[in-house]
């Protein structure tokens, strides 16, 4: 007997990759306070990544909206992150921009 295999879609991994990057951000720069307002982008991020989650793994029918939040907020810190030459923040800014072409795929 075949046992199946739940299969996640390229968006809920990108949200997935989206949400360790803003934690790994968060984590290290949760107490240099010359970077508070990146810390609150990445934190705005976390949340709505987390939430589009939940609604498109629930199958929620405010999905849709969700996800041009999350769409809003991964373009935001994409481009903050970017100005950084850091790892931590490459790394959150290029998921942001995995985050952000997936969802507008799904959305198209």
């Amino acid at each position: 007997m075949m046992s199946l295999i739940p299969l996640k879609s390229d968006y809920c991994v990108a949200l997935e990759q989206c949400l360790n990057d803003a934690l790994q951000v968060i984590t290290v720069f949760k107490e240099d306070m010359t970077m508070e307002e990146c810390l609150a982008k990445a934190k705005h991020c976390l949340k709505d990544c987390s939430e589009c989650l939940a609604a498109s793994e629930s199958g929620s029918f405010n999905r849709g909206k969700m996800m041009q939040t999350c769409i809003k907020s991964c373009s935001s810190c994409s481009v903050e992150f970017d100005k950084f030459d850091l790892e931590v923040c490459r790394k959150f800014a290029h998921s942001c921009r995995g985050c952000v072409e997936e969802l507008k795929l799904v959305l198209a």
